[in-house]
């Protein structure tokens, strides 16, 4: 149990470490970060990190639904990194409908793009999720 929370501590660390680094690539839509060694505010952190159950995959396209109930449609591209719950590098592919995820990016033209998206470990007394169901047509 105890190695338990501190997998999932040090997930929420990475979170965290993740997060600053989006702060640090700012583009032209975005405002630079405050100065005067202020920590960023939790609506700029909002803006950059979107946690929560991983809803659906279409291609590039994934829903995860947030802590609140609110779907958010996240995009990955070429330059997406992945990581697994282990801190081990994974594809799309390998994400399921019902994992715990976050992910890392910026808005560009609308849409939430991940710089990075990472399976989060099960916390302490949660269930796995389910398996993935088989695509129509297989058996």
């Amino acid at each position: 149990m105890k190695s338990s929370n501190a997998t999932y501590l040090i997930w929420t660390l990475i979170l965290l470490l993740a997060t600053t680094a989006a702060f640090s690539q700012t583009d032209s839509h975005q405002a630079p970060p405050p100065s005067g060694g202020q920590a960023p505010s939790l609506a700029d952190v909002a803006k950059n990190v979107v946690l929560g159950q991983l809803k659906k995959v279409d291609k590039t396209e994934l829903t995860i639904a947030k802590p609140d109930g609110v779907e958010q449609a996240v995009t990955v591209d070429a330059n997406t990194k992945f990581v697994g719950d282990h801190g081990d590098t994974i594809t799309l592919a390998d994400f399921r409908t019902g994992d715990q995820v976050a992910a890392v990016g910026t808005v560009k033209d609308r849409v939430f793009v991940a710089a990075q998206l990472a399976k989060l470990p099960p916390r302490p007394g949660m269930p796995p999720p389910p398996p993935p169901l088989p695509a129509p047509g297989s058996n």
